[in-house]
């Protein structure tokens, strides 16, 4: 025990004394979080600016413009009158939508002819169709009900016998994790997870690659000679370390940001120490295959992207290849990140993410594994046997 946590205080007093790596232990978990979050503090855009062509002008065609102006995600801006107009208008990003109203649209209406109202968005956004899409259909369709209801009461047809002719097809939106379908909710709960994945991946790997490339692996030696205690102290350090930060995260910054975190703090910090483990791990592991931090940061710095969308977040883990779909597994971020959603997000049970609680376990004691054999394996080629006691003897303790 008393070898376990001085190589415990070894690796943590390894990370406060290091500046490079102080810079990713203390201030990125907290950075970044604040940035997002500030970015996303508002969850959905406002006033997104959308002009009108309306070729009917009249009464109800003016209406409907105004009912869509009312909404809290839409400003009509423009009245423009010819589609170039809108072209162009929509390259210089003075709009990002437009709405043309057809000739004959109040007839039609009146009547109960078909009619339609064209919506053109800028394909360059990607919220664009969420933002002032969905809303705008939504109003039209519910605007055309309503003008067609009152032209058949109107001519002394029962509505209630009707309503299949005044409004045929009726959509029920429900948006049972994301009741507002704001963006912010959508891309946070998520983003906190891949954010705290990686500063562990990356910082972990950093500070194994600064020992192999300074030499100073000989001396957690001084501490233990056995590699199996090294590698659980480390991991150890690892789990106590950031578990801080998922505490943070969970009881602080999620609040303060609204983000729906919503399960009980014990099967979030469940979730959160596996994860923790798997990704310390790997980074373990990993580190070992590099000599310098820079190098670390250059290479591994470039995997959040390509990791994320493997996760399924962006896009459904059943599109991609069978192959690529197994692959994905290797590494931490995609289970961690799938179990704290099914169970924040979706409100589920753990038993419901009980795959990914077991695909977390059996990485950390796979990467555990592999970096015991790692440091076995250097320990031979680069600390002969028979100089292990010499080089151990020979060494002031104090500078460890």
């Amino acid at each position: 025990m008393k070898e376990l946590l001085s190589i415990i205080k070894r690796e943590l007093r390894k990370v406060f004394l290091d500046r490079n790596l102080a810079l990713i232990f203390f201030v990125a978990p907290i950075a970044y979080p604040l940035l997002y979050g500030a970015i996303y503090l508002h969850k959905a855009e406002e006033n997104v600016p959308i002009a009108v062509l309306d070729r009917d002008n009249t009464n109800l065609s003016r209406s409907l413009v105004r009912e869509i102006d009312a909404h809290q995600n839409i400003a009509v801006t423009q009245i423009l009158h010819s589609e170039d107009e809108i072209i162009k208008e929509m390259a210089k990003e003075n709009i990002h939508g437009a709405i043309i109203i057809p000739q004959n649209f109040s007839e039609n209406l009146k009547y109960g002819r078909k009619t339609s109202v064209q919506l053109l968005i800028n394909p360059g956004r990607l919220l664009v169709l969420s933002d002032i899409g969905l809303p705008i259909s939504q109003i039209v369709t519910t605007y055309g009900a309503k003008v067609t209801a009152s032209a058949l009461m109107k001519k002394g047809t029962p509505v209630l016998q009707e309503i299949g002719y005044a409004q045929p097809v009726k959509i029920n939106f429900q948006y049972l994790f994301n009741p507002y379908l704001t963006y912010g909710d959508l891309i946070l709960p998520g983003l906190l997870i891949i954010i705290i994945s990686q500063i562990i991946f990356i910082g972990v790997a950093a500070s194994q690659a600064k020992e192999w490339g300074m030499n100073n692996w000989r001396d957690q030696f001084l501490v233990s000679r056995n590699i199996s205690l090294i590698t659980a102290g480390k991991l150890i350090s690892y789990i106590l370390f950031f578990i801080i930060y998922a505490l943070i995260y969970f009881i602080f910054l999620a609040p303060f940001y609204h983000i729906g975190y919503q399960s009980t703090l014990a099967s979030k910090l469940l979730i959160a120490t596996l994860g923790i483990a798997a990704s310390a791990s790997f980074g373990l592991f990993v580190g070992t295959f590099f000599k310098h931090r820079i190098t670390v940061f250059v290479i591994l710095g470039f995997t959040s992207y390509p990791f994320f969308m493997l996760t399924g977040f962006a896009w459904p883990q059943n599109q991609l290849l069978e192959a690529i779909k197994y692959f994905s597994y290797l590494f931490p971020l995609v289970p961690f990140l799938q179990a704290i959603m099914k169970v924040t997000q979706m409100q589920n049970s753990l038993y419901f993410a009980i795959n990914e609680l077991t695909i977390m376990i059996v990485q950390t004691i796979l990467y555990s594994t592999l970096f015991y054999f790692r440091v076995n394996k250097i320990k031979k080629r680069k600390l002969p046997k028979d100089f292990v006691t010499q080089y151990i003897e020979g060494f002031d303790h104090k500078t460890i």
